[in-house]
Protein backbone atom coordinates (compact mmCIF):
# COMPACT_ATOMS: atom_id res chain seq x y z
CA UNK A 1 0.00 0.00 0.00
CA UNK A 2 2.77 2.28 0.90
CA UNK A 3 4.05 1.87 -2.84
CA UNK A 4 1.28 2.84 -4.05
CA UNK A 5 0.44 6.28 -2.11
CA UNK A 6 4.33 6.88 -3.16
CA UNK A 7 2.99 6.72 -6.86
CA UNK A 8 0.19 8.92 -6.47
CA UNK A 9 2.45 10.91 -4.12
CA UNK A 10 4.62 11.40 -7.14
CA UNK A 11 2.31 11.70 -9.82
CA UNK A 12 0.29 14.61 -7.96
CA UNK A 13 3.81 16.25 -7.39
CA UNK A 14 4.17 15.84 -11.01
CA UNK A 15 1.10 17.58 -11.68
CA UNK A 16 1.68 20.72 -9.42
CA UNK A 17 4.76 21.42 -11.75
CA UNK A 18 3.43 20.42 -14.66
CA UNK A 19 0.81 22.97 -13.64
CA UNK A 20 3.67 25.72 -12.56
CA UNK A 21 5.27 25.52 -15.81
CA UNK A 22 2.20 25.45 -17.76
CA UNK A 23 1.27 28.81 -15.37
CA UNK A 24 4.96 30.37 -15.97
CA UNK A 25 4.60 30.06 -19.62
CA UNK A 26 1.01 31.71 -20.08
CA UNK A 27 2.40 34.09 -17.87
CA UNK A 28 5.90 34.28 -19.97
CA UNK A 29 3.31 34.46 -23.52
CA UNK A 30 1.42 37.31 -21.58
CA UNK A 31 4.70 39.28 -20.69
CA UNK A 32 6.02 38.92 -24.12
CA UNK A 33 2.78 40.08 -26.20
CA UNK A 34 2.47 43.33 -23.37
CA UNK A 35 6.50 44.02 -24.24
CA UNK A 36 5.57 43.54 -27.56
CA UNK A 37 3.08 45.67 -27.50
CA UNK A 38 5.20 48.33 -25.58
CA UNK A 39 7.65 48.05 -28.19
CA UNK A 40 5.68 49.00 -31.29
CA UNK A 41 3.76 51.97 -29.48
CA UNK A 42 7.55 53.06 -28.29
CA UNK A 43 8.50 52.78 -31.96
CA UNK A 44 5.47 55.01 -33.21
CA UNK A 45 6.13 57.70 -30.89
CA UNK A 46 10.19 57.44 -31.91
CA UNK A 47 8.80 57.96 -35.40
CA UNK A 48 7.18 60.89 -35.20
CA UNK A 49 8.98 64.16 -35.02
Amino acid sequence: MADFERRIGKFLFAINDFRRIVAFGAAAAKWRAASAKAGTVLARNDAQP
